[in-house]
């Protein structure tokens, strides 16, 4: 399944009204979060959030791949954006290869919490979709097993001796608290 395929599902979970018998207690959760929380939002924001994640996450391997001294582009494959390491991977330490593959977990993290500690930003519907977003596609990579010829982060992690599922379930559980954060 294609990253925009795994990002519309995971959207249609947060944005899908859910209404509970008036007569139960009965609530709806996702990572923790009452799904009533996002009914009152406007989805746009919140999709036009998700999307700049996914375009965050991508820049975060540009960058960091570019300190290192690698030369890297963006290319589609599986159906979605895929940075890739044309020159220098092979040169590049070990640590560089690890930032590297961890750089979209990094930047992500790091710009939702950007977002989280700016008042006027923190409780935006925008930011509220950029972090759940950041939330579920940072946990469901170390659950997917990716048939691409680069992999995913996390097995790419793995190769070079990094703990990439701990890495990926670290970034969702900061994304996660940041979100919490937003929803109060």
């Amino acid at each position: 399944m294609n990253k925009l395929k795994i990002m519309g599902i995971i959207l249609l979970l947060f944005i899908i009204p859910i209404t509970s018998n008036a007569e139960s207690d009965w609530n709806f959760y996702i990572f923790g979060i009452n799904i009533n929380e996002f009914q009152n939002r406007d989805p746009l924001p919140m999709i036009i959030g998700a999307i700049s994640m996914i375009c965050v996450h991508e820049a975060g391997h540009i960058i960091i791949g570019r300190m290192g001294g690698m030369d890297t582009s963006l290319r589609w494959q599986d159906g979605g954006p895929i940075v890739w390491a044309d020159d220098g991977f092979y040169e590049a330490s070990r640590m560089q290869k690890g930032f590297y593959h961890a750089g979209g977990f990094i930047a992500q993290t790091l710009i939702g919490g950007v977002l989280t500690a700016i008042p006027r930003t923190r409780h935006s519907d925008f930011t509220v979709g950029f972090n759940a977003a950041a939330t579920v596609e940072s946990f469901g990579y170390a659950f997917r097993d990716s048939s691409a010829e680069s992999g995913n982060d996390c097995k790419n992690l793995d190769k070079q001796g990094y703990n990439g599922d701990a890495i990926a379930i670290g970034s969702s559980a900061i994304t996660g608290s940041f979100l919490h954060y937003n929803l109060d």
